[in-house]
């Protein structure tokens, strides 16, 4: 029974975890993208905008 328990509560754990990293890594890629297009085309304000919130969420991690 403690043990069904606890395997739940790691495999929640482990999925919450991947979730996570996938979405960080959906960011990091993101902005990745728009700080190549600044460098190559510059970006349009509503892009500036987009790397501005990017930038910020990726500070607080």
């Amino acid at each position: 029974m403690w043990d069904d328990i606890a395997d739940k509560d790691i495999a929640e754990k482990t999925f919450t975890d991947s979730l996570n990293h996938m979405f960080d890594s959906m960011l990091e890629l993101r902005q990745e993208e728009l700080i190549a297009r600044e460098r190559t085309h510059g970006l349009s304000s509503e892009e500036r905008r987009e790397l501005w919130t990017l930038n910020q969420e990726l500070a607080k991690k």
